[in-house]
């Protein structure tokens, strides 16, 4: 009777770290994609890219941040159009990151 209790207990702890909600991960689209940081811990960037990210709806923001930024997917992208390394291509982004005047926002930006 107790090989068969201890079986029972050992099958139920393993079963129980699978369980949802033990991995935040499991919690799904809504915490995967709320930041770009979480999406990439869980493996989900191109899903939130495609399935929640493409499809939102952002109002139009016209401040220096926002000009920063686009200004940093410019250069980002024409440094990958001309097939430079991903160094170079790092290089821009921490330049960039560095203009941003509001510094949680900066070293966010650098963290990417």
């Amino acid at each position: 009777m107790k090989p068969l209790v201890y079986s029972l207990l050992l099958t139920c702890s393993s079963v129980s770290s699978a369980l949802v909600g033990t991995s935040k991960c499991t919690y799904g689209p809504s915490y995967w994609c709320s930041s770009i940081p979480q999406a990439s811990e869980c493996g989900a960037v191109r899903h939130c890219i495609k399935s929640v990210w493409e499809r939102q709806i952002v109002p139009a923001d016209t401040d220096e941040v926002c000009d920063i930024c686009k200004n940093m997917v410019g250069q980002a992208r024409d440094t990958l159009m001309s097939n430079e390394t991903q160094e170079e291509l790092k290089e821009v982004f921490d330049g960039s990151c560095d203009l941003i005047p509001i510094k949680v926002v900066s070293k966010e930006c650098r963290t990417l």
